[in-house]
């Protein structure tokens, strides 16, 4: 996928947090994620859009495996996030 479609993509995530942050709220996770950008978040590269487009929009809430953050800057809690792990300089890798 080239990097423009990934933008576009990570702006139709952030065009429908806005949205839903103005109606009360908005729910983002695999699902709606892939649903919405066509794009499977099997691959680190997709990934690294999902969490991109959080770090861009932090009121976007996420759950993902589990694991409600906003943004990038998380506390992070490997108690409730078993599907996710911490690394050096917090990146959060699946």
């Amino acid at each position: 996928m080239k990097k423009s479609e990934f933008q576009q993509a990570a702006e139709k995530v952030i065009q429908e947090g806005l949205n839903g942050a103005a109606n009360g709220g908005w729910y983002l996770d695999h699902a709606a994620f892939q649903e919405l950008t066509g794009i499977d978040l099997s691959t680190a590269e997709s990934r690294d859009l999902f969490f991109d487009a959080l770090n861009k929009r932090p009121e976007v809430i996420s759950c993902f495996y589990d694991c409600d953050f906003s943004g990038i800057g998380i506390e992070f809690d490997p108690a409730c996030c078993p599907n996710l792990k911490e690394t050096a300089g917090m990146e959060i890798c699946l």
